[in-house]
């Protein structure tokens, strides 16, 4: 008679006869935890059950019945495989297992005698799925920041629930696509002088903001400063009401980014960029 295992490993392997059933039913190369990639492990999962269903109403259950079991050991020390076979219904499993440290490692698994799970290939998909996968999650990425920068270029048309007209808007090169952001607006009213305005996302207006544009033909015009925005978002310099709350302002920033901008590449105000781009987009200005 062949070497047998001690019966103390015989009870570390026979608690891993779940494993070598998910084994048998696992695409190779699927990660452990079901949630690690876009694969599910619930198709292995549910097969691995079934085949325990089927093992328990089985007359010659291996797992109730000790003596339907056969063991087998070859090698020495850390070479040392032990292999567990029984049969079930008219399929026949072989697993082997190889101690590491302290545990005892499923290796392999045969099917009527058909190598159907091997630890050293699976290993090896593994690391080429985590490969391809990581891959996938790069080129996502990559096209999602594609997405989002396509967006920033863009003047978005929007539209008021009142009127027919349109009004655009454009938002800062670092938008992270928030409702709350601050964005440029044209309002396409006709008859109406064009304003570029600033909407910065509050409820009243803002003083001492600087304005930088910079031309198409790199020409830098830093000479807005302390530029004042009313709670519309027209900017201009500060005009004193009598009876007036708030900041008013003689819309002149906001005049003339509208009439320069066939000319402008980008403006920087209140710790913002925005790149004008094709002011084609925005109709009442590409005119």
């Amino acid at each position: 008679m062949s070497e047998q295992p001690t019966e103390i490993e015989k009870s570390l392997i026979e608690k891993q006869a779940m494993e070598c059933m998910i084994a048998v039913n696992t695409q190779r190369g699927i990660p452990k935890k079901s949630g690690d990639w876009d694969f599910s492990g619930l198709e292995s999962l549910t097969g691995a059950l079934a085949s325990m269903a089927e093992l328990a109403d089985d007359a010659s259950n291996p797992l109730k019945n000790p003596t339907k079991k056969k063991w087998s050991v070859e090698g020495e020390n850390e070479n040392r495989k032990i292999s567990m076979s029984f049969k079930l219904s008219d399929k026949s499993f072989q697993c082997d297992f190889l101690k590491s440290l302290a545990e005892w490692d499923l290796i392999e698994v045969r099917r009527n005698d058909e190598i159907v799970f091997n630890l050293t290939e699976d290993l090896a998909a593994k690391e080429e799925n985590n490969r391809l996968f990581m891959e996938l999650q790069a080129e996502k990425e990559k096209l999602k920041k594609e997405e989002e920068e396509k967006k920033i270029k863009q003047w978005t048309e929007k539209s008021y629930s009142n009127v027919s007209y349109k009004y655009y808007e454009k938002r800062h090169i670092d938008s992270r696509g928030s409702y709350s952001e601050p964005v440029l607006k044209v309002d396409c009213k006709p008859e109406d002088p064009l304003l570029v305005e600033y909407d910065h996302g509050g409820f009243s207006g803002k003083k001492a903001i600087n304005l930088i544009i910079t031309n198409i033909n790199g020409e830098v015009d830093d000479s807005l400063k302390d530029i004042a925005v009313d709670q519309y978002g027209r900017m201009g310099l500060v005009v004193e009401k009598e009876y007036s709350f708030g900041i008013n302002t003689d819309k002149s920033a906001s005049l003339r980014l509208a009439a320069l901008s066939s000319s402008i590449s980008s403006i920087e105000l209140d710790g913002f960029k925005f790149n004008f781009d094709d002011i084609s987009q925005v109709p009442c200005l590409g005119n």
